[in-house]
């Protein structure tokens, strides 16, 4: 089973969320404050979004 373009996309945002909120989490100094700030929901976000990604490619 090949992965489509959107499940990628999908995966990819996921990922860039995921690693910006745990960036944020262990290295604070290297990102803007707001994005420090709202690091609990960048990880949300990203998991959420990976399972977007899953359901809807069950469906």
């Amino acid at each position: 089973m090949r992965p489509n373009a959107a499940t990628l996309l999908l995966f990819l945002v996921s990922l860039a969320l995921t690693g910006a909120g745990v960036l944020a989490q262990f290295r604070p100094d290297l990102l803007p404050p707001e994005v420090v700030a709202n690091r609990f929901w960048l990880v949300t976000g990203g998991w959420g979004v990976l399972a977007l990604g899953v359901f809807a490619k069950g469906l």
